[in-house]
């Protein structure tokens, strides 16, 4: 009997201890990883909630002014009716009818040049931690906005006012509104007339066409302002003469935020939502730490499939026609 009761009352030698202990903490880190990933789900879930926001308030715009669309800059050109002498011919840039007063400028939020104090993003004059934000009460959506929140990505580490940019290709006489970006596709034989979409009725595809998404913009590893609109060069990676990479090389003129690892959220321009599962792991990596003239470097031939994802969306007609060659 007392042979009985002593391997009853046996205690745990230090090897099941340890194993105890191990098997707790696998457990513990399988929640916590659920954990994470169901807060970061949520994060993105919000972060797509405030860009439709931002894009029904960009239609409702449109229908506020008989279909004319709010620029994507956010600054004033130095220029506001520029000219080019390109290989397909002399291009005007008129903006807002060439009214040079940056009060009339139809730019969807308004930083007018100001910069980055301490790290933190200044837009017209206003510090991020000011509850007014007057940049943003500045843009053109504010009426159909009305709260700072709908501006700032819930994934965004950076404590910036704003987290989002409009497709630079949306809004616009061409890209961004800057001459220079015209001999992109005169460059391949394209009139860049066909880029205008300063008016809904320019936008053949709302369903399929980028209207916001999350940008970092960062230069030396600091987060700036969002300014201009967010560019992507939907050239096929060939040898120009502009000497955008060569002909194994795709280039992001602006990189998307990769505040999530694996998705990168936006808003089309009917008001809908998604996001992309990034492919490609070494170009998030880059991402990540720069988020200007990106270059993905492949063997000739080998598809880009997420450059091609944000190609077939910056503007599906015109872009869509431009050649893909290798």
């Amino acid at each position: 009997m007392s042979d009985r009761i002593r391997n009853i009352t046996r205690a745990f030698t230090l090897a099941e201890l340890l194993v105890v202990i191990a098997i707790i903490a696998v457990l513990l880190g399988l929640v916590l990883f659920a954990a994470s990933r169901v807060g970061r789900n949520a994060r993105a879930a919000s972060c797509m909630s405030n860009q439709r926001q931002i894009a029904l308030a960009w239609t409702s715009y449109a229908a506020d002014q008989n279909g004319a669309l709010v620029s994507s800059r956010t600054t004033i050109p130095d220029d506001l009716q520029g000219r080019m002498d390109t290989p397909c011919g002399l291009i005007t840039v008129s903006i807002n009818n060439g009214n040079n007063n940056p009060d009339s400028y139809h730019g969807w939020v308004a930083d007018y040049r100001q910069h980055v104090a301490g790290g933190i993003e200044r837009e017209c004059g206003i510090n991020s931690t000011d509850k007014t934000a007057q940049a943003l009460s500045g843009g053109r959506l504010w009426e159909h906005l009305g709260d700072v929140k709908a501006y700032a990505s819930p994934l965004d580490p950076t404590g910036r006012i704003r987290s989002y940019s409009l497709n630079a290709f949306v809004g616009t006489t061409i890209p961004n509104d800057n001459p220079a970006y015209g001999v992109w596709f005169c460059d391949l034989g394209m009139d860049a007339s066909g880029l205008r979409s300063t008016h809904m009725a320019r936008i053949t595809a709302p369903s399929s066409t980028i209207c916001s998404i999350v940008e970092q913009d960062t230069a030396d590893g600091v987060a700036t302002w969002n300014h201009y609109g967010w560019i992507f060069d939907p050239r096929a990676p060939l040898a120009l003469a502009s000497g955008f990479g060569n002909s194994a090389a795709y280039r992001w003129v602006d990189a998307p935020a990769m505040w999530d690892p694996e998705h990168v959220t936006y808003s089309m321009c009917d008001g809908s939502v998604g996001q992309h599962a990034m492919q490609d792991k070494a170009l998030v990596i880059s991402m990540t730490k720069n988020s200007h003239g990106i270059v993905e470097q492949h063997s000739t031939g080998r598809t880009a499939n997420d450059w091609l994802h944000f190609r077939e969306r910056i503007l599906p007609g015109p872009v869509a026609r431009l050649p893909l060659q290798y």
